[in-house]
């Protein structure tokens, strides 16, 4: 009768046992997001709109000229040329 009695409670309490052992240990860490564009050309946009920010136009336009020849996607041509015409814009207003 005890051996039943034990049995049945070691059968009961085995799933729950083995559900708390199948506990999943994530180690910290950052996710890895894409993005279609070349590094180069991201790096340089961003230097390029640090210098923007501190009024320094002639710098930021050749640093988006070099995100320019980077560029591999012509929707980012297109919008960095949009943007090379804004920093002459600043150019010639600030001369």
């Amino acid at each position: 009768m005890r051996t039943a009695l034990a049995l049945t409670i070691v059968l009961c309490l085995a799933p729950l046992v083995a559900a708390c052992s199948k506990k999943e240990y994530k180690q910290p860490g950052y996710g890895i997001a894409t993005v279609p564009y070349h590094e180069a050309t991201l790096q340089n946009i961003m230097i390029s709109r640090q210098y923007m920010a501190q009024g320094r136009y002639e710098l930021a336009k050749e640093r988006l000229l070099l995100a320019m020849a980077a560029s591999r996607d012509g929707a980012m041509r297109a919008r960095l040329a949009e943007e090379i015409a804004t920093v002459d814009m600043m150019i010639k207003t600030v001369r």
